[in-house]
């Protein structure tokens, strides 16, 4: 997905593209914990159920791969101030999640970059949101 910045230069410069793999590199983990991902799993996402507590919907998307990336796209796609990001977080270290946490900033990089991509489609509109993303980390 990284590599389709470059696909972004309608809205990112080549030093902004170049910027941002360069920090993809440096970030990048060294390895990766597999295993079922949501891949949107977000606020609007979670129903509190009568008896079952809170319940994740809209699973189409479930699929195996790294659970950062699902860590990192909940982070990008879950408006959330840094308290209540640093407390998503904390609950995830705390519930016994992979030990994703030092690579947060990779695997938002990563949805980020991904979104940036999707939404170069015609049908899915509003790159902005994700293109403004990328541009606050340089």
């Amino acid at each position: 997905t990284l590599s389709r910045l470059a696909g972004l230069s309608q809205w990112l410069t080549p030093a902004e593209i170049d910027a941002l793999q360069r920090l993809a590199i440096e970030t990048a983990p060294a390895g990766a914990a597999h295993g079922f991902i949501h891949v949107d799993f977000c606020g609007e996402n979670l129903v509190r159920h009568a008896t079952r507590g809170l319940v994740c919907i809209d699973n189409e998307t479930l699929r195996v791969g790294p659970f950062g990336l699902d860590l990192g796209r909940t982070v990008y796609r879950w408006s959330l101030n840094n308290e209540a990001r640093n407390a998503v977080l904390e609950g995830y270290a705390r519930a016994g999640g992979p030990a994703e946490l030092e690579a947060t900033s990779f695997w938002t990089l990563v949805a980020e970059a991904w979104s940036a991509h999707l939404r170069t489609r015609a049908s899915f509109g509003d790159i902005e949101g994700p293109i403004r993303a990328l541009k606050r980390r340089l």
